[in-house]
């Protein structure tokens, strides 16, 4: 999926930024298109006609004296603000007994009147307006050994594993499109959004051929080596691959899809056994110690040397934790019964001495 697509899911800024709904303000260009915007999404007419407002505003005040600019402004602001019955969303209205009537809802005016006075502000703010929509990439890293968790400004949770990166954009003002970019693993922890029409704004998660696609859920996304997994721990997410394929996923499911092989494998697994790293622990459930060796070198970089037969047919089962690299070095020794020693940037696996 292609970021910016979605104008359902799109904020006031994001109309005010896309390259596309600007020609049509500021040149009449895909009318068309924007017109069947409108009526194929109602409830963002509002914020459609406050964006284009905006842009006309801003053009206009570039030719005017300073002082009118700000004339403007506050001409604007009365006009968006203004109660004259002529029906702002969310209005509340009076009957002839002098009854409320329940207009569609006291936050769509509470919105708009958000906007206008954002707009007035921006308008007064001069060269710098455009500097606080814009959004700017935002890259979170990890290290080898090294866990972070991120908020993000959604109040969505992510817990960035080791050897990862993270990216996605926001504006000074906060603004944030739902949508990230991973490289690694990352669990996530996604917050339901309203998006103001009785529903709910999707979250996007991108990696290297595939977008994971979630409402408000909690699931683990690992994209390593030319192969990209999601296990779904809460929820429910749509898997969408860059052939036009879609997986769906109920809680307790996981999908796995590898670039190199051509293949996309479903099945039921226990969430536990993939996410609980996040927790500074490792769930083995009959892992094979080839599946172990891969995780110390993508999470703590390090290579692995087995020196006996015996010792790479092994399989694990347990919980260990692994708060740090010697802490999980000294579980491995104890449940596996050998010895593990570290030589520069190897780890070396070997039977015990009798």
């Amino acid at each position: 999926m292609e970021a910016g697509k979605f104008y359902d899911q799109y904020t006031i800024e994001d109309f005010i930024l896309d390259e596309r709904f600007h020609d049509w303000v500021t040149h009449g260009r895909d009318d068309e298109f924007w017109q069947a915007q409108l009526r194929n999404c109602p409830e963002k007419s509002d914020m459609i006609h406050a964006a284009r407002d905006f842009i006309l505003n801003l053009k206009i005040r570039e030719h005017l004296p300073g002082s009118y600019r700000e004339q403007a402004a506050v001409q604007r602001f009365r006009e968006l603000t203004r109660q004259d019955g002529k029906g702002i969303p969310g209005e509340m209205t009076r009957m002839e007994d002098g009854r409320a009537a329940t207009a569609p809802a006291r936050a769509g005016l509470k919105w708009l009147r958000g906007v206008a006075a954002s707009l007035l502000v921006l308008c007064l703010l001069g060269g710098g307006t455009w500097m606080l929509f814009k959004k700017k990439p935002v890259l979170v890293k990890t290290e080898y050994g090294q866990m972070k968790q991120v908020k993000l400004p959604d109040n969505s949770i992510i817990y960035l594993n080791a050897n990862s990166n993270l990216r996605y954009e926001k504006s000074l003002l906060g603004g944030f499109s739902r949508e990230v970019w991973l490289e690694g693993e990352a669990f996530f922890e996604v917050e339901k959004q309203e998006n103001g029409s009785g529903g709910y704004r999707n979250f996007l998660v991108h990696t290297q051929g595939l977008a994971v696609e979630v409402l408000g859920t909690s699931f683990n996304v690992r994209d390593r080596h030319a192969v990209s997994s999601v296990t779904l721990q809460s929820g429910k997410v749509e898997v969408n691959m860059d052939e036009g394929r879609k997986v769906m996923l109920e809680p307790g499911e996981r999908v796995e899809i590898s670039r190199k092989a051509k293949s996309v494998i479903k099945n039921k697994v226990k969430p536990e056994r993939y996410t609980s790293w996040k927790n500074l622990r490792y769930t083995f459930d009959q892992t094979p110690v080839s599946e172990l060796v891969q995780i110390i070198n993508d999470n703590y970089g390090l290579q692995v040397l087995i020196t006996d037969k015996k010792i790479a047919g092994s399989k694990l089962s347990g919980v260990l934790e692994a708060n740090n690299l010697q802490t999980f070095v000294n579980a491995l020794s104890f449940v596996l019964n050998i010895t593990i020693r570290k030589e520069g940037n190897q780890l070396i696996f070997e039977p015990k001495q009798e």
